[in-house]
């Protein structure tokens, strides 16, 4: 990765010989999403390591590309699905995501992650 990273100008702190910097490449989004997923899981257990998996849960809205529910199905996460409406643009509300954390607090649930995406996948 160190020849991308050169080939867009960054500086040496993200070559892969750096130790600290570096990187891989994805051939679909799918992939970088349960990339990204997987990063979102590791570091929310490293802060709270005595919350279950079972208990961790990724949002992802009704206009979003299935790749949050495939990375739920891969690493076998509860997926909750917001649901976004025409009149509101497809956009998730605030007060649809404050509820669903609520409900889910209540729970004993623990979403970690909220997989979007910047065009509806439905709406045209």
């Amino acid at each position: 990765m160190d020849w991308a990273c050169q080939l867009l100008g960054l500086g040496p702190e993200f070559l892969n010989s750096s130790e600290v910097g570096g990187g891989a490449i994805q051939n679909t989004a799918s992939d970088s999403a349960l990339i990204a997923i997987v990063a979102a899981r590791s570091l929310y257990l490293r802060h709270h390591p005595d919350v279950p998996l079972m208990n961790l849960v990724i949002y992802t809205t009704s206009q979003t590309h299935s790749l949050g529910v495939k990375a739920g199905l891969v690493l076998g996460l509860s997926v909750r699905v917001l649901a976004v409406k025409a009149e509101d643009n497809f956009s998730l509300r605030g007060e649809t995501l404050r509820l669903a954390l609520e409900e889910d607090e209540r729970q004993g649930l623990k979403p970690f992650v909220l997989s979007k995406s910047s065009l509806s996948q439905l709406a045209g």
